[in-house]
């Protein structure tokens, strides 16, 4: 196989996102997310979410601890506790670093503020390159 083959095939499997194996039913924006706010994590917990998946299997989920900086849409609140997986449909947090985030709630599994993949959150400013 051809180096540019590999390098075709790095880049289709890096950028293709939720379509490989996260069914993003709920494309979150502006417009359909319940909540969205600009915020930096405090403090994130993992914990495992008892047979949800497909099969009944079980997930792994990150519980982050935002602290708001600017509310967009939602009600007003200070600090707010949002739940993604830690797989590759879940979102990757890093504390101190400041993010807008589109949340959804989904209370029918215990969940107040919910987001994935599926949604427009992402850092606030360029994650700065090291020197």
């Amino acid at each position: 196989m051809l180096l540019r083959d590999w390098i075709l095939g790095f880049f289709v499997l890096a950028y293709a996102g939720p379509a490989l194996g996260c069914g993003c039913y709920r494309n979150l924006n502006g417009d359909t997310a319940e909540l969205v706010f600009k915020g930096t994590p405090v403090k994130i917990n993992h914990w495992l979410r008892k047979g949800d998946s497909p099969g009944g299997a079980n997930s792994e989920m990150a519980r982050v601890t935002f602290e708001i900086a600017e509310l967009r849409k939602g009600v007003a609140m200070k600090k707010v506790v949002v739940e993604t997986y830690t797989n590759s449909c879940g979102l990757r947090f890093e504390i101190g670093e400041e993010y807008v985030v589109y949340a959804y709630s989904e209370t029918d599994l215990g969940i107040q503020w919910a987001a994935d993949v599926c949604s427009e959150t992402a850092r606030s400013k360029p994650h700065a390159a090291a020197k």
